[in-house]
């Protein structure tokens, strides 16, 4: 047994998929289903022989993208994380920002990408599609324990993450 999100796509499933594939890196479209040509109800006749389903793949996590129409939209009251790795990459912060840049082209920063309370580096927004996503660090609070790691940040303009890992790690 999975689990897998679906998102309902306002007869757009298939920019929802590319929008994904170009915004993260790790991201791979599995399958497409199509409607038919026939035996269609009469509001899915202007359907016929488009994506009904789009299975991708965003980060080792399945989605399924739901070619239908305006009936629902999605809200922010359901979001997805996207954690990031000071370990896996040269520069995490600014693979963040990338894709924050990406996510909130044309659509909404709900809470900026900037220092909160919880985390040095954090953002929520809304992407065009209506899919909301937030993004942070993973494990950057743990860094905060180690007092060499919470001065550096202290004296930081701009975060850095791979700098407060580094700072944690002296002694």
């Amino acid at each position: 047994m999975t689990i897998a999100p679906s998102i309902w796509c306002n007869n757009n499933a298939e920019e929802l998929a590319s929008f994904y594939t170009s915004a993260f890196s790790d991201t791979k479209i599995h399958a497409t289903t199509h409607y038919p040509h026939e035996g269609l109800l009469d509001f899915q006749q202007h359907l016929a022989g488009k994506a009904l389903t789009i299975d991708l793949e965003i980060l080792g996590t399945h989605f399924i993208a739901i070619n239908a129409g305006p009936e629902f939209s999605l809200n922010p009251a359901l979001s997805f994380m996207v954690l990031f790795s000071v370990h896996t990459s040269s520069d995490p912060q600014a693979e963040l920002e990338t894709l924050w840049e990406h996510l909130t082209a044309d659509g909404t920063a709900l809470m900026p990408l900037a220092d909160y309370p919880f985390s040095p580096l954090y953002g929520w927004c809304k992407d065009q599609f209506g899919v909301s996503w937030q993004i942070a660090p993973r494990n950057v609070d743990s860094l905060m324990d180690k007092p060499a790691a919470y001065s550096a940040m202290m004296g930081m303009k701009k975060i850095d993450i791979a700098a407060l890992h580094e700072a944690a790690q002296e002694r």
